[in-house]
């Protein structure tokens, strides 16, 4: 967590995002995918898709789901498989995605997500999480209107790369047996 940000700070942040996604499109459907049972901060994925659910006007929290936790990582990638894009801030998440053909956006952390897009030649669609609090600033909407508008391209960028990314993760296992 960013330093002088609490847990009901990124709570509010998100369901207001949410909001807001909503009701510029209220066609539009979520997923909660809550799948890290570490606690940080006295909170974790299943906390918090809680707490941004309660904190959802009754019309937007019926546009919600949250899959029951904790989910095992099979069913993730069998649920990514048919998603059309994802907005998350887990790396392994992203990299399940990604191995499904899902198209993702990233709430960035330790510059992790920059190499996993190099690998498929996309261009970065993510934002540092402390633009996330800016006041005023809607980056985060715009970052997943972005994603939705273009999800069809890059679902096809990413399967067009994904036997070359699968053969690069198996070679390094190859050189360390």
């Amino acid at each position: 967590m960013l330093e002088g940000i609490t847990a009901n700070d990124l709570v509010q942040v998100l369901a207001d995002t949410l909001t807001k996604l909503h009701k510029d499109n209220e066609q539009l459907s979520f997923i909660f995918l809550p799948h890290d049972s570490r606690i940080v901060n006295g909170i974790n994925d299943d906390i918090l898709s809680k707490k941004i659910m309660e904190n959802l006007p009754d019309e937007v929290a019926s546009s919600f789901v949250k899959i029951p936790f904790p989910c095992l990582a099979r069913e993730i990638k069998a649920i990514v498989k048919h998603i059309d894009c994802v907005l998350t801030g887990r790396m392994h998440l992203g990299i399940a995605c990604l191995g499904q053909g899902t198209p993702i956006a990233c709430i960035t952390y330790q510059g992790k997500f920059e190499g996993l897009y190099q690998h498929f030649n996309l261009e970065p669609l993510f934002i540092e999480p402390k633009k996330l609090f800016v006041p005023n600033q809607n980056e985060l909407v715009e970052l997943v209107h972005k994603l939705i508008y273009q999800r069809q391209s890059l679902h096809e960028q990413v399967i067009s790369k994904l036997d070359g990314v699968k053969e690069l993760s198996r070679a390094n296992f190859t050189s360390i047996l």
